[in-house]
């Protein structure tokens, strides 16, 4: 597993998060490769994952498929909104909003801050990823 992991400086239990990164799938059939977003009591927020069936490339997003796939080689930019104060995320990839995946209820509710962003590979065939440029940005306080 890899993580990047937010600022002591920036922890908090309000305010909205922006998770950044970068990321490729160089396999034509990973069962899942899941980027997960969790709290620092390790608690899951939000999860992104590459994924395969019968020939078919999906991402989801909290297992649910997404409307926008992936091609196999091409990088892709992942951002999610964490609204510490609503218990919602929000995805964007390639700088546009997913439409019907704004303001996704917390994956678990209990939730209460932003702690790392992971590549979460272990169990499974993830396939061959890559992902860079990954960060964690406290971009607005509690209102």
């Amino acid at each position: 597993m890899s993580t990047a992991t937010t600022a002591t400086e920036v922890n908090a239990q309000s305010g909205v998060y922006v998770v950044r990164w970068n990321s490729v799938e160089d396999k034509p059939s990973p069962k899942q490769a899941p980027f997960v977003i969790r709290s620092v009591a390790g608690l899951e927020i939000a999860r992104v994952s590459y994924r395969s069936v019968s020939s078919q490339d999906f991402l989801d997003y909290n297992n649910v498929a997404l409307p926008v796939s992936w091609v196999q080689h091409v990088s892709q930019f992942f951002e999610i909104v964490v609204n510490l104060d609503t218990k919602t995320t929000s995805l964007r990839i390639d700088g546009t909003p997913v439409a019907g995946f704004q303001n996704v209820p917390f994956v678990n509710a209990a939730a209460l801050d932003v702690g790392t962003i992971g590549a979460e590979f272990s169990g499974i065939d993830a396939g061959i990823i890559g992902w860079d440029n990954v960060s964690i940005t406290k971009v607005a306080p509690s209102l």
